[in-house]
């Protein structure tokens, strides 16, 4: 990982001190795409890890996971943008942990939620583009064998066998019938950070089977 941090590949890294995830209690790790979001996500205080990826998580950080999964649970949370290529980023994530049985959920904020914030933050989606609109097709129906290859439908139908793929299918839908989408970023600098850390925490516990406040 510290070599992924020298070549930029992952950038802000935060993490608690073992005593704080220890003896057998879940290990709570959010990636997070962009740099600027994770040091908000951070200040939220509801992850014991919270790793700035800078868009697909690289090898160190997957094999990171690996390892420690081999000594404790861990749970991952994926802030992704609500766009095609982030959920396909999430997706990727999840597919390739699932073997070494690490769960990681989707924590960013649903279409249905930009919805109801829309007016009161003033959120603006944005349009997608042609290319946005054709990779949000083929991640619903998966690649074309005779142009991409098994190897490219493989990796699909991975993701296709976990749990995000499940959760994401009514966000996938809403970008392709309103060719709309919208970038975290944007949720972040304006939806005040009360009201998103009370979001993310209950979507947390919800996730966890657990209340945090009453765990701390």
């Amino acid at each position: 990982v510290a070599d992924s941090m020298a070549t930029g590949d992952v950038g802000l890294i935060c993490w608690a001190k073992p005593d704080d995830w220890g003896g057998g209690r879940v290990l709570t790790v959010a990636t997070v795409e962009q740099e600027g979001v994770a040091r908000q996500v951070y200040k939220m205080d509801i992850f014991h890890a919270v790793l700035a990826t800078k868009g697909y998580p690289s090898d160190a950080v997957m094999k990171l996971f690996i390892r420690l999964s081999t000594i404790t649970h861990v749970a991952v949370f994926h802030f992704g943008d609500g766009d095609v290529h982030g959920l396909d980023i999430g997706l990727g994530l999840a597919a390739r942990l699932k073997p070494h049985k690490i769960e990681v959920n989707w924590l960013a904020v649903s279409a249905e939620q930009v919805k109801q914030w829309k007016k009161k933050f003033d959120l603006q989606a944005k349009k997608c583009s042609e290319a946005d609109m054709e990779k949000t097709k083929a991640l619903l129906r998966g690649p074309v064998i005779a142009a991409e290859g098994r190897d490219a439908q493989q990796a699909w139908l991975r993701k296709r066998d976990t749990k995000m793929w499940r959760d994401l299918q009514h966000q996938i839908k809403t970008i392709q019938e309103t060719g709309e989408q919208m970038k975290l970023d944007m949720v972040i600098d304006r939806v005040d950070r009360a009201v998103l850390t009370k979001v993310f925490r209950e979507l947390l516990e919800k996730r966890l089977g657990i209340d945090m406040n009453m765990s701390s």
